[in-house]
């Protein structure tokens, strides 16, 4: 999941300004934890029939990570538990990734990705600060969606979202938030104005936005024979092949073996 860096004239003057996402970067990072941590994610993944998906844990421990206390949270977190606001995530679509991934055309959560994030939700109410005080059962949430990644990211330093959905990968670059501009100075500070599209040097999105524990992981680099005839070396040395087109070279390389 990513959120908005936080305004800083120096280091982030493309953050959200007027607001903190701190203590709900660290409540989220404790509710995925501790999904990890309880095996719910690995029960969701038998249950969709996904136990083949790659498991990269960034943040296994055996105790909670240390959050706020409910009654000092500040930011988007203090909003959610003292003023009843939805916490607001931001997706792409919505798309119907089947029955196995999620279909967000329902109203329904059906599907691992759906589901996963229910349990983080879930989980970020049991939270308990020192004082052994939990958040609370009456956290919700709500999608947005956005057509494509660049007015998610917009939407996100803007505020009005809070943080992206549990599947958008952290691999693939920032490139601008895409808004239409004349000049340099109607963009965000450090993107140019690039043929009309505001602009930012292509910058590894985990770099560029602040980056939660793991989710769920994807394979996205496979290793195949130096001579396969249905898998030549200049393919697969191009990295920006679809994924599911590079599962289908890789099974053609094992049919060839």
């Amino acid at each position: 999941m990513l959120l908005a860096p936080n305004y800083d004239e120096i280091s982030a003057p493309y953050g959200i300004k007027n607001q903190s996402n701190n203590d709900l970067f660290d409540a989220l990072n404790a509710a995925i934890a501790d999904v990890q941590r309880d095996g719910i994610d690995e029960t969701l993944l038998t249950n969709s029939n996904l136990t083949n998906l790659v498991r990269v844990y960034t943040c296994h421990q055996d105790s909670q990570l240390p959050v706020a206390n409910r009654t000092e949270t500040t930011g988007y977190l203090y909003d959610i538990l003292f003023n009843k606001k939805k916490l607001l995530i931001g997706g792409i679509g919505p798309y119907d990734w089947g029955v196995h991934d999620g279909n967000y055309k329902s109203n329904v959560s059906n599907g691992f990705y759906p589901k996963l994030l229910d349990a983080i939700v879930k989980k970020l109410g049991e939270l308990k600060g020192s004082d052994g005080n939990d958040y609370g059962d009456g956290i919700s949430f709500e999608r947005i969606f956005y057509p494509n990644t660049s007015s998610l990211f917009q939407a996100l330093l803007d505020g009005k979202v809070y943080a992206t959905d549990v599947y958008i990968l952290i691999d693939a670059p920032y490139n601008g938030t895409g808004e239409s501009c004349s000049n340099d100075s109607v963009c965000r500070p450090r993107e140019k104005c690039v043929e009309g599209i505001c602009t930012y040097p292509a910058r590894p999105r985990s770099l560029h936005f602040r980056t939660t524990c793991t989710t769920a992981s994807r394979d996205t680099k496979f290793i195949t024979k130096k001579n396969s005839k249905s898998f030549p070396a200049t393919v697969r040395r191009k990295r920006n092949i679809p994924i599911m087109k590079r599962i289908l070279f890789f099974l053609i390389y094992f049919l060839d073996k």
